[in-house]
């Protein structure tokens, strides 16, 4: 009776995990927030540092940053040209702007 119980349970177990998988990703997300940063230039990567709490977004030739507490931008990191996006180091209490650099075949 034991192994009939345990068997039912893990097939709920796993069908739920199933249906859970091939939801389509707007069943699974939905948006709770919009935070406006403005300016011009394309978006790429970003990068979370969840110990500062802080989002770092790749926009144009800047990185925003941006307050995940506050849900307001707090700065950015300017002059970074062909950057993508943002790597944090918090144990070093640093973070450094990725780019993609160019040879001279990729001009």
């Amino acid at each position: 009776m034991k192994t009939s119980r345990l068997a039912v349970a893990i097939s709920i177990w796993l069908g739920s995990v199933l249906l859970a998988v091939s939801l389509p990703a707007a069943d699974r997300y939905h948006f709770l927030k919009e935070i406006p940063v403005g300016g011009e230039g394309g978006w790429d990567y970003l990068s979370i540092d969840s110990a500062g709490h802080r989002l770092y977004v790749s926009h144009g030739n800047k990185v925003v940053v941006i307050d995940l507490e506050k849900e307001q931008v707090i700065g950015e990191v300017d002059d970074t040209p062909g950057v993508h996006g943002f790597a944090v180091a918090p144990e070093l209490g640093r973070g450094f702007p990725a780019t993609v650099a160019r040879t001279r075949s990729a001009w």
